[in-house]
Formats: structure tokens, sequence, C-alpha cells
């Protein structure tokens, strides 16, 4: 009762395709296809609502609300973004080994190398009480950091002589990235 029936063998028939009044001809359907804003400053406002949305998922309590949000982010809708860079870096400390490893592969796509914003929060984490932290901060700067930069290259360099061993390699193995 109300289940469509079809019989064995023969092929359902196509949906029905909209026809021309005028001699039947089949009507072509038209694609949406996205529109850029014609207003400026109402493209500015639905990327400034973006990035409130996803600074708020970066700093939820929730690791899985993190990650998602760190999964989603794209370069197109918060590129630059001084709000979402802080709690993307903010992630990088997280507890949970996977959000801080995902914000490592998302800052990268959000910030541009030489950015101060990214470069700051980097040099932040070399001083985080957690060895995993740290190594963040030195993968993060690796990534962001302007070459050359003195104090991603002072931070970087003092970590050489760290009591954790996996900090001393991370160091070691950046320096060639920031000098």
């Amino acid at each position: 009762a109300g289940l469509a029936t079809q019989t064995v063998g023969v092929p359902a028939a196509p949906p029905a395709q909209p026809r021309n009044a005028v001699g039947g001809t089949p009507v072509r359907q038209k694609t949406p296809t996205l529109q850029p804003f014609d207003d400026p400053l109402a493209a500015a406002r639905a990327i400034e609502a973006e990035a409130e949305r996803v600074v708020a998922s970066l700093r939820h309590s929730e690791g899985a609300a993190k990650l998602s949000a760190l999964k989603a982010l794209t370069p197109f809708t918060v590129k630059g973004h001084e709000q979402v860079i802080r709690a993307i870096c903010e992630c990088l400390a997280d507890a949970q080994a996977e959000v801080s490893q995902e914000a490592l592969r998302a800052l990268p796509r959000v910030a541009v190398r030489g950015n101060v914003c990214a470069t700051e929060a980097g040099v932040a984490l070399l001083k985080h009480p957690s060895a995993q932290a740290r190594c963040a901060g030195i993968s993060a700067l690796a990534e962001v950091a302007e070459r050359g930069d003195a104090a991603a290259i002072a931070g970087v360099s003092s970590l050489l002589t760290d009591s954790d061993a996996s900090v001393r390699q991370h160091a070691f193995q950046a320096l060639g990235s920031v000098a």
C-alpha cells in the first residue's frame, strides 16, 4: 500500500522533463551558480560573521567541536583573520593530541608566512609548560614565521637545551625553516 511497484526486467521510466508549451521541446533547466556579493559591505559582514562562528567553535569546551571547526576551515572564508588565527593557536596547546595536530594543519591554511599574529602566538607557545605544546609552537613557527624573524629564531634556539628530548629535536629541525 502506497509503495511504487516496478515489473521485474522492465526499467523504470525516467523522470518527466519539463517541456516547452510550443512544440513540446525540452526546456533547459538553469543550474544555480554562486554569485559574488554585489555589496562589499555585505561581503565583509558575512566574512566577519563566519569568523565569529569559527572562533566560537574553536573555543568550545568539547574537543570534537574544535576538531570539526578546524577541519572545516578554508582560506577563502577567514584567511588572515587575527581572531581566528589566535583561536587556532590556542588549539595548538589543546590537551587532545588530535586537536593540536589538526590546528597545526589548519594554521598555514589561514595564516600566511610572516603573519605577525601567528608568529607571536607560536613564540608564546614556546614557553608553555607542556612539552607537546612547545613542540606545536615550534612546528607552527616553522610553517608561519618569516625566515629570519628574530623572535622566532631566539625562541626556537632557546629550546635546543630544553629538558625534553622531543622538544630539542623539534627545535633543531625547525631552525632551518626560521633562520
